[in-house]
């Protein structure tokens, strides 16, 4: 009696890595890596994450003044 020997390969096609920094001064920078089989794909997923989080993350632009303390 043969015993068959079954081996399965199991790929990711699509993972997502991302890096999220702090900076010295409270601001937060992202390296995002994203792998998959279509760069359309990538470079549409990277951007849909890039703004939400610039979103979640990034601050206001000042206002002219609006930052100044009051005296």
């Amino acid at each position: 009696m043969s015993e068959e020997v079954k081996r399965h390969l199991v790929k990711h096609v699509s993972e997502f890595k991302l890096k999220l920094i702090r900076g010295q001064r409270g601001g937060y920078g992202w390296e995002i890596t994203y792998n998959h089989p279509s760069s359309e794909e990538i470079l549409e997923k990277i951007r849909e994450l890039d703004k939400t989080l610039r979103e979640w993350f990034e601050e206001p632009k000042d206002v002219k003044g609006a930052n100044d303390k009051q005296r």
